[in-house]
């Protein structure tokens, strides 16, 4: 229905009338910011698969007032956060929650191309031209003991927490290229040894390095 025969529908009503009507439509086809929950991933083109966490007027019958789940959001590009060479990615999974956002104006040949083309389709604010921006959480889905300091975090068990000092948690340390240290301790008082980059065996005793050789 267009704006006009909109706002002409009901002639018993008054124009005040008429324009909530047509605002209260529009609003309901207007796409900002949604919540959505992931269902699939696709690491190889960096895109998710999202159901939208809201319901839509079903408008199949006017007569009946129901409502209806929002159709499934296939391949939304995900924000990744970085800057040239660098980069942050995540083991994004399904069941977790992100941010819709709905561009204003179709994205498909930008996308294709990463060029500033012309759009192809005169859409606006339309549900099929989102980014998932990930890792939003409601209050049944809580960060459990989160941290105050920067913390990366693989899963509840593992991470590196950087504040005053670096503390690792149950995480196996790998390291490329050379590794340099004035002092080298373990709290657990670690014993054993290591190879660096340059081929020399470093071996630790009760936390402490005793031999480079």
């Amino acid at each position: 229905m267009g704006d006009l025969e909109l706002l002409h529908s009901n002639t018993n009503k008054s124009p005040i009338d008429a324009l909530k009507r047509w605002f209260s439509e529009f609003s309901q086809s207007f796409n900002a910011i949604k919540v959505g929950r992931i269902t699939g991933v696709n690491f190889s083109n960096q895109t998710v698969d999202v159901q939208i966490l809201h319901k839509m007027k079903d408008k199949s019958d006017p007569r009946v007032q129901k409502l209806r789940d929002y159709p499934l959001l296939q391949q939304v590009p995900s924000v990744v956060l970085g800057g040239g060479d660098s980069r942050i990615t995540f083991p994004i999974k399904a069941g977790g929650n992100c941010l819709l956002l709905f561009c204003d104006y179709e994205i498909d040949r930008w996308w294709d191309t990463g060029e500033p083309l012309p759009a192809t389709y005169d859409r606006k604010h339309n549900i099929s031209d989102a980014f998932a921006l990930i890792g939003v959480h409601s209050m049944a889905d809580l960060i459990q003991g989160y941290s105050s300091y920067v913390r990366l975090q693989y899963s509840s068990s593992s991470g590196i927490t950087i504040g005053e000092k670096i503390e690792l948690q149950n995480a196996e340390t790998e390291a490329t290229g050379k590794f340099t240290a004035n002092e080298l301790h373990a709290t657990t008082a670690a014993t054993g040894s290591f190879r660096s980059a340059d081929n020399k065996t470093i071996t630790v005793k009760d936390g402490i390095i005793t031999v480079i050789a």
